[in-house]
């Protein structure tokens, strides 16, 4: 376990370092790409900051990427901060304090991450979104984004704020 863990901390600091000298201003398709696929090219478009998270998702798996993140003090989650109402979000039930666990089955690890996921979905579809409401996890089923909002801060009518919580 000591060399795992090690290991896993080196390609931790390794994506951290990769992240702080990505440009990344670009669209992210990363999430539904595997490691092969995004080393051929395929995403063109994704930041490179997208493209280091993904590659060490896919080298260390979901469960110990969410524990270094939590072992680190950085985001693992989203909290809802606010919701408009109308918007997709609004009119499922999503309310101010959800903590977002998975976007259609992907996680989610912090407002960026869920950015870039939502990012994925073209407008007019539908997604599941999975919330702990203290303590409670619920689904909504809800319409995608209908624009695409760039790099803006609102996701299907939801901001975010970064919120850290000790893995399962």
């Amino acid at each position: 376990a000591g060399v795992r863990e090690e290991w896993t901390q080196k390609r931790s600091r390794t994506m951290l370092e990769e992240r702080k000298m990505s440009p990344g201003d670009e669209p992210a398709q990363l999430r539904k790409l595997g490691a092969k696929e995004r080393a051929k090219g395929r995403a063109e478009k994704s930041p490179a900051s997208w493209v280091a998270e993904a590659r060490l998702i896919d080298e260390i798996g979901i469960e110990a990427y969410d524990e270094r993140l939590y072992q680190e003090g950085r985001s693992n989650r989203s909290e809802v901060n606010w919701v408009a109402p109308g918007s997709n979000a609004g009119q499922v039930g999503i309310q101010k304090g959800d903590v977002i666990l998975s976007y259609d089955g992907e996680p989610v690890f912090g407002p960026f991450s869920l950015r870039e996921t939502n990012r994925l979905f073209p407008p007019g579809g539908e997604i599941v979104v999975q919330v702990n409401r203290d303590g409670e996890i619920l689904e909504f089923t809800m319409g995608t984004d209908k624009v695409n909002r760039e790099r803006s801060g609102i996701v299907n009518g939801m901001t975010l704020l970064p919120f850290t919580v000790k893995p399962d």
